[in-house]
């Protein structure tokens, strides 16, 4: 067979094309009958006559030549002619149908498949590089990452243990739930349910918090422990729990990434300052928005009501604390009495839990524990003074009361043992102790009072009035025996102080701002619990009695003295605390049940002072 110009194709180079175009023309010219235009099909014979345009035809058979666009009379034998064949040939411009070289290629291909396999009848094309379909490698699918990788997002070796885990002494383990993309699929959740058999109960829950799950749901870092650091300043002395140091080490160690009790534990915390103190959550945000600090509350709750459960498997005094400040909210929001009192109710059934009932408590757990009982008691019953709600301890006889917690600050506290509190040191602690024993001097007053309700019959006036007489000496020695640190007069300069963590007198800042929020706790403590046994006792006798004129005045001049030495700024971190307990005591001074006693230009002065301070609840 003649030698086809397309045979020279895939051996010329870019740089001696040209010299190989002279050296087909001089075989042409030397063999002039030899070398005729490239056939278009194996199988027809080329006409012999110049060839013409052809229309292409799906119909055609694939024994039918695609002719070129162009006529072909005469081959010219120059350089430039071949040339501009080739260009024509490869030409981009037109379909894979429009030059002879595919058409060839193909032919020749069919025509080496049946000499080798004729009764298959499979073609197997043998295209130049250009034309061949690159294969595409299936990737390698990569091992699933350990557990302590997959949290670090680092890449994990093929080896186990992994490189990573045995540089950093850890254990490499693969416990984590498997990730499913798109939606979950309800035919393996029903397979699983019935695997179950509806004893979902029996299922223990991990505490390990879901991926992705950290203090980022609550705001950025640095807002977070902001917020932490104002809890603990305006928050923990009214309620002095969870242990402060214990906390701040967790967090910066990043413990809400493996804990996701933890993670509740900071965000009830947050949820608490933010609704007793706005103003502090709204500076640490950098957000002044009307809406962001109810945002910010609604956010707590949702990542508590998510992330937390009844099946904890260890539920501490940490899940005590949750219940408690979720309480706090749930009492300050637009909710129900009833979510308070559940949320109570839960936090002391986990205290009596762990605390109570188990003697090898470490004595962390202990001393919160006592704290959060306590808490719940003083919270509860000032509430009652006010309002009508749920009493947890109807039962308990005041012999049957656990110990207050000892005067000792959290630095001191350790698992194993508590240390002494150095002398001349007052304790933080002390402050929340005075005001539990106020409120627990009527503790056998609320024992009658259920059994009012229970069997009213057998409860005369008689008793109730001995009760209430006895409560007011009480209330009159509660005070003897406490630390003159607590009962000196107000000092509201410290909360116009700035409080920068960066300054190095901001922990004696700091812990003149905790003193004066006890102060003012434990003044309005024995200002509410006194008015409230006058009006009790108003209500058995009548307002004529000598003892009842006493004990207005004493009303008077503690609500009067704690007004005059307050700002603003010192009754803000108690202000959605203090607040409530004395709205009573201005109700009764507008319905004049003191006009005795007060004056009526002393008693509308007290009046304008409290509006000023307090606002609408004055």
């Amino acid at each position: 067979m003649a030698p086809l110009i397309a045979d020279f194709v895939p051996e010329i180079g870019p740089g001696d094309f040209r010299k190989t175009m002279e050296n087909v023309s001089a075989a042409r010219a030397a063999q002039p009958g030899q070398y005729e235009v490239p056939r278009t099909s194996m199988t027809s014979d080329p006409p012999t006559q110049s060839y013409s345009a052809q229309v292409y035809d799906p119909q055609t058979s694939s024994s039918q030549a695609y002719a070129p666009s162009q006529a072909y009379s005469q081959p010219d034998d120059s350089v430039e002619s071949n040339l501009r064949l080739l260009q024509q040939q490869h030409s981009p411009q037109q379909s894979d149908f429009a030059y002879p070289l595919h058409a060839q290629l193909q032919a020749a291909a069919q025509e080496a498949s049946d000499a080798t396999d004729p009764g298959q009848g499979q073609m197997i094309h043998s295209l130049p590089a250009m034309d061949r379909i690159p294969e595409h490698k299936e990737k390698k699918r990569l091992i699933r990452a350990c557990d302590a990788c997959s949290r670090r997002k680092v890449k994990c070796g093929e080896e186990f243990p992994c490189r990573n885990c045995v540089d950093l002494g850890m254990e490499c383990t693969f416990e984590r739930a498997l990730k499913r993309r798109g939606p979950p699929n309800r035919v393996a959740q029903e397979i699983k349910r019935h695997k179950v058999g509806g004893n979902d109960d029996l299922i223990p829950v991990s505490s390990v918090p879901p991926s992705g799950a950290s203090i980022h749901l609550i705001a950025h870092s640095d807002a977070v422990h902001q917020m932490v650091y104002e809890f603990f300043t305006h928050v923990y002395p009214m309620f002095p729990f969870p242990h402060e140091n214990l906390v701040l080490n967790q967090l910066a160690e990043r413990k809400d990434l493996e804990d996701k009790s933890f993670l509740v534990l900071i965000t009830s915390m947050v949820a608490a300052l933010a609704t007793l103190m706005p103003r502090a959550a709204r500076r640490a945000m950098q957000n002044e928005h009307p809406g962001a600090i109810d945002a910010l509350v609604m956010r707590c709750v949702q990542i508590c009501s998510k992330f937390r459960g009844p099946m904890l498997p260890n539920r501490n005094a940490n899940e005590a604390a949750t219940s408690f400040f979720l309480g706090l909210v749930a009492l300050h929001r637009p909710a129900s009495i009833t979510d308070f009192e559940d949320y109570m109710q839960d936090s002391l059934s986990i205290v009596r839990r762990s605390a109570f009932a188990d003697q090898d408590v470490d004595q962390v757990n202990s001393q919160l524990c006592r704290r959060i009982f306590w808490a719940i008691y003083t919270f509860t019953r000032s509430m009652r003074q006010r309002i009508v709600c749920q009493d947890p301890f109807p039962f308990l006889l005041k012999s049957q009361l656990p110990a207050l917690p000892k005067p000792t600050d959290d630095c001191y506290i350790y698992y194993e043992q508590i240390h002494p509190q150095p002398e001349g040191y007052l304790p933080l602690i002390e402050g929340f102790n005075v005001s539990a024993q106020i409120y627990s001097g009527y503790h056998d007053l609320a024992i009658l009072d259920h059994d009012l309700m229970v069997r009213p019959a057998e409860i005369d006036v008689a008793q109730q009035t001995a009760i209430l007489r006895s409560v007011f000496a009480y209330l009159d020695d509660a005070l003897k025996a406490v630390s003159a640190d607590l009962v000196c007069s107000l000092a509201p300069g410290w909360f116009s102080m700035p409080l920068d963590k960066d300054n190095p007198s901001a922990q004696n800042i700091r812990r003149g701002m905790r003193w004066e929020i006890q102060k003012v706790d434990i003044r309005v403590a024995l200002l509410t619990t006194r008015f409230y046994f006058t009006e009790r006792l108003v209500k058995l006798v009548g307002a004529q009695d000598e003892l009842l004129k006493s004990e207005w005045t004493k009303v008077f001049k503690e609500l009067k003295d704690l007004l005059r030495q307050s700002t603003r700024e010192s009754l803000e971190p108690v202000h959605y605390i203090v607040a409530p307990k004395l709205e009573p005591i201005f109700v009764a001074f507008r319905e004049g049940h003191l006009n005795s006693v007060v004056e009526a230009d002393e008693r509308n002065n007290i009046l304008r002072l409290a509006s000023e301070l307090l606002g609408s609840h004055a």
